[in-house]
């Protein structure tokens, strides 16, 4: 991303700013030839490119690269936009987290805002200077914090481990031991493992109950219940989009699945 750019020289050049307030809406974005970093202040849009989607809330910030086309759609989103040009720069995903000091951003993208709209003389290098501020806090802010919850996630993942089959071992509650919001922490695991922290915990509970289907005698609703499910109809349902059976007739299939649900 741009503001992980660790090169003395980030050549930018600023273009405008402006406010949105939106609501019902579904827009198509062709590929555009500048950047944009938005701050919202109240969402629930979502927006979408290529294969790739990402859920914005409010708080959020978003890096919309230069030339990457996306769909968005909104029950309602309310924001400021700051629109720039990059050179010799190259990046293909957009990218949405939420800042640990959102009054900051508010603050430099209001003064922003109001430089812009005054259009008083120089107002195009204090708006150039504002971006770039901004652009250093969300490089402390999206690059050194992600680095310091890091070790969190790490902890959350072998926290998972010991008690993926307690019902009440949730996202949420992961989230809120790793001191993020729930959208912020499913980023940073994805980011760090791969996979969605809820599909990582499914597939634990998954194979932690073909275990004990192929070693014990349990029920069905037994062993759904030991390994963190509150649904035994919703655990088989699960378990035969993981396995391509039922429970049942994994149990008494003579030569049984692999156990491993391979990710």
């Amino acid at each position: 991303m741009l503001f992980e750019n660790n090169s003395n020289t980030i050549p930018i050049r600023f273009l405008r700013c402006k406010y949105f307030k939106q609501s019902k809406i579904h827009h198509v974005m062709e590929k555009r030839k500048y950047c944009t970093i938005g701050l919202r202040i109240s969402s629930d849009a979502v927006v979408e490119w290529g294969n790739k989607r990402v859920q914005l809330t409010d708080k959020t910030i978003t890096f919309k690269p230069q030339n990457v086309g996306y769909t968005r759609w909104c029950n309602k989103d309310e924001f400021i936009a700051i629109n720039f040009e990059t050179y010799n720069y190259v990046y293909n995903d957009i990218v949405a987290f939420e800042p640990t000091d959102y009054s900051k951003f508010y603050t430099l993208f209001q003064q922003l805002m109001d430089c812009y709209d005054a259009k008083q003389k120089g107002y195009m290098y204090k708006c150039t200077a504002l971006l770039s501020e901004i652009m250093a806090l969300m490089q402390v802010d999206f690059v050194e914090e992600r680095e310091k919850v890091s070790p969190l996630i790490t902890e959350a993942c072998e926290y998972m481990h010991s008690h993926y089959f307690e019902n009440d071992c949730t996202v949420e509650k992961l989230a809120k031991m790793s001191n993020v919001s729930a959208v912020y922490f499913r980023k940073l695991f994805k980011e760090k493992f791969g996979i969605g922290p809820k599909k990582y915990l499914n597939t634990l509970r998954m194979e932690h109950a073909a275990r004990l289907l192929a070693q014990t005698h349990l029920s069905v609703s037994q062993v759904a219940e030991q390994s963190g499910f509150n649904d035994s109809k919703h655990f088989a349902s699960m378990f035969k989009e993981a396995y391509k059976t039922t429970p049942t007739k994994f149990r008494s299939e003579d030569s049984l699945h692999d156990i491993v649900i391979r990710l």
